[in-house]
Order: structure tokens, then sequence, then C-alpha cells
């Protein structure tokens, strides 16, 4: 079974309480060789496939965040967010 990275897992927590069919932009770390078209069966809607990496990026429910970690060949689903280069801010 796969983590949930902590970040997540909070954002899943929330949307429990008030909204639970949510849909969280994520990225899944996956085994080496493992299917990630399967993934769309744990409720992933893949949005792009990383060339060079074992791993996908998509959007899943709050509360499909689970399933979709326990899937075979996940080994970490974590959030899809924005991030800057430290001294750098959004523009």
């Amino acid at each position: 079974m796969g983590t949930v990275s902590a970040e997540l897992r909070t954002i899943v927590d929330e949307a429990a309480a008030t909204d639970p069919a949510r849909e969280v932009p994520v990225i899944v770390t996956l085994a080496r060789g493992a299917d990630a078209a399967a993934l769309e069966g744990a409720g992933l809607t893949i949005g792009r496939r990383f060339a060079h990496l074992p791993g996908v990026s998509g959007t899943v429910r709050a509360d499909a965040v689970d399933a979709l970690a326990g899937a075979p060949g996940v080994e970490l689903v974590e959030f899809d967010g924005e991030v800057w280069a430290l001294g750098d801010s959004p523009s």
C-alpha cells in the first residue's frame, strides 16, 4: 500500500468534513513497471504521464485518495500544488 503525504492527508481530512467529492490535484509515484492506466479504476483522472519518472499527475476525489494509495504499484500520493524556488514568490 502506498503512502499519502502529510500535506495531502490534511487536505483530505478537511474535505471529509466539508466536501468529500472535492477534486484534488495529486502526483502519484509508482513502482517501476506499474500500470498507470489501472489507476483510473481507483478514481484517478490522469492529466499527465511523466516520461522519465515512474509516475503521473491528475485529479482524484478527496474521498478516493486512500483507495488510490492502496492500488497496486502505488508508492506515494501527494498534493500537486504550486512551488517556488527559495527567494522567489508567485508573480
